[in-house]
């Protein structure tokens, strides 16, 4: 038997146990609590909050807590106001660390009686991963609620099946939990804002940061800039990000703001050093706002920006979250359709087709600069939904169009 087909002998076995043990039920009283999982990152979790603003709109946002399983800490404080919500924390890094985090999340979550479980799944969460989260789950929940998300769904696709399907565009994650749950999305981009609830100190400070004692632009004027990446398979060479930073700063209204976290700065510290250096008097029309602010403040800051360029990461989710238009670049490891900027006003994103390699092997580097150039003048003159151009030899793309969104107005 191949190892293709003991995986497909295991995914199904395992499908079968967590379409029964998601079904398996203790009597109890019904409860009208729910309790959200989401497996995340910090960028995973931005993705995941319309799905969130929509289970709050409708059970009630008093009657939702949280059970985040992360290696990355509690990402979801990061974002939402911990006074608000009842977050528990699973860490699965190792055995001693996710037993003590299970522990703390039976305590956090202790009292607490649940009618229903939702999984936000994701299209990377095999039969075996799903099936391992069901069962932690039910070691800190018990068996009394409802569990939903954690069965297979034809829609949602294993990552392993995904790379076999290069044509076929995959369901995006912030929609495969509305799918994997049966629900429909209910959230405005409002209603994620309500969620957020950033403070009036969080936009004055964001404020005060992206103006720097001058007068704002206004939102059309003002560019945020993604120039590095986690994951250097995600990262386009920064010496074109500078190549577009001095064009678009040719325009005298254009105001560049800089935007990322702690690890972000030093890198995005030598592309402004290279544009300052070029001309003293555009520098007061740059600003480095990496590792500066919180990620609520950065948020903040991205709402007083028209268009968003940059790297796959989080800080392309929050400018979705923001409002902008939003042009990111990704590299091919992951098929398209995915992880595009669906909650965005309206996206563009560059890809390079699956055959590209370049030099630092998953091909974004294939990328030029005038084809970047290109795309965010399409963002400017062709207001579309959300565009995928998957890039070939010589700039040649091809364009597919997609007006799926997460919130209930869009679209």
């Amino acid at each position: 038997m191949t190892l293709s087909a003991n995986r497909d002998t295991s995914d199904t076995l395992f499908s079968i146990l967590i379409g029964a043990a998601a079904k398996v039920r203790f009597p109890g009283v019904p409860e009208k609590r729910t309790l959200l999982i989401r497996s995340s990152s910090l960028g995973d979790f931005a993705v995941f909050l319309p799905f969130l603003a929509s289970a709050c709109k409708v059970r009630g946002e008093a009657n939702v807590d949280l059970l985040l399983i992360s290696r990355f800490g509690d990402v979801a404080s990061l974002l939402l106001r911990r006074d608000r919500y009842r977050i528990a924390m699973v860490d699965p890094t190792d055995i001693r660390t996710f037993l003590a985090s299970l522990i703390d999340a039976r305590r956090t979550l202790r009292g607490q009686r649940y009618g229903e479980i939702l999984y936000a799944a994701q299209n990377s969460d095999s039969a075996a991963y799903r099936f391992r989260k069901l069962a932690m789950v039910r070691l800190v929940a018990g068996m009394t609620p409802q569990a939903r998300g954690f069965a297979p769904h034809p829609a949602i696709r294993t990552r392993r099946q995904l790379a076999n399907t290069q044509s076929t565009l995959a369901t995006n994650q912030a929609m495969a939990p509305f799918i994997a749950c049966g629900m429909t999305s209910s959230a405005t981009r409002e209603d994620v804002w309500r969620l957020l609830d950033i403070s009036p100190a969080e936009f004055s400070a964001a404020e005060r940061a992206i103006t720097q004692g001058h007068s704002p632009s206004h939102r059309d004027a003002c560019v945020a800039l993604y120039v590095h990446a986690k994951d250097e398979r995600k990262r386009w060479p920064i010496d074109r990000y500078a190549q577009v930073a001095r064009r678009l700063l040719e325009n005298p209204d254009t105001r560049l703001c800089f935007v990322g976290g702690p690890a972000d700065r030093a890198v995005t510290s030598e592309v402004i050093s290279a544009l300052s250096a070029d001309s003293v008097k555009a520098r007061h029309r740059i600003v480095n706002l990496a590792g500066s602010l919180s990620v609520r403040e950065t948020i903040a800051a991205l709402s007083h920006c028209g268009l968003f360029v940059g790297n796959d990461g989080s800080p392309a989710h929050f400018a979705a979250l923001a409002g902008c238009s939003v042009l990111t670049l990704y590299c091919n490891w992951e098929v398209a359709g995915l992880w595009e900027p669906i909650a965005a006003t309206q996206s563009l994103s560059l890809r390079p087709d699956s055959a590209t390699v370049g030099d630092a092997g998953y091909g974004i580097d294939a990328l030029t600069v005038e084809l970047v150039l290109r795309a965010i003048d399409s963002l400017r003159a062709t207001p579309l939904r959300h565009r995928i151009w998957t890039v070939g030899a010589r700039d040649n793309y091809s364009e597919r169009i997609t007006t799926n969104s997460p919130f209930a107005t869009d679209g």
